[in-house]
């Protein structure tokens, strides 16, 4: 990623808290931009990647001129990446593009259909990229996605997108 995105990054990684703890240190030493394990109470700031356990169950909230992520309690029938998109989408509405890259876990569907219903855009990595295909094949079957896109042009959408969008969109 370039270090100038202007927007967020919020990333939902379904593994253990010390494995993600992990990548995100691994990530934060590689990356062009600043990567940040997800807590209770952190603010998102343009030009930053967060990256959350799913087990943390967090959501968005806005909080005066600041938008933070709050721990919250699981909700039946949501899973953290719905959770997660829901609430971002609930505050920044058209301005959210979501992307399912890869997972073992039947989650993120109601969380892209709020996306689309927001008039967000909605991306998945194509399952020949995929370790894991099951989140992407249901998410295709599912919902309406506005792009398919190999793993190499997941970070030219990415970037497009915060070019584009002049620090107005976050993606999830």
């Amino acid at each position: 990623m370039p270090s100038d995105i202007s927007g967020s990054i919020v990333v939902v990684v379904y593994g253990d808290s010390s494995h993600v703890d992990s990548f995100t240190d691994y990530l934060d030493a590689v990356s062009n931009i600043n990567v940040v394990r997800m807590a209770d109470g952190v603010n998102l700031e343009g030009g930053n990647c967060y990256i959350a356990s799913a087990k943390d169950s967090v959501s968005m909230k806005p909080y005066s001129a600041h938008y933070a992520i709050r721990q919250s309690i699981a909700t039946t029938g949501f899973g953290p990446v719905d959770m997660l998109m829901n609430s971002i989408t609930t505050v920044f509405k058209n301005r959210v593009a979501g992307m399912i890259l890869s997972g073992g876990e039947l989650d993120g569907e109601k969380g892209i259909n709020a996306i689309k219903q927001n008039d967000g855009l909605s991306v998945v990595l194509n399952s020949a990229n995929c370790l894991c295909k099951e989140m992407g094949e249901n998410i295709l079957r599912k919902c309406m996605v506005d792009e398919i896109v190999d793993e190499f042009d997941a970070t030219e959408f990415i970037t497009q997108q915060h070019v584009s969008g002049n620090g107005e969109t976050t993606t999830a």
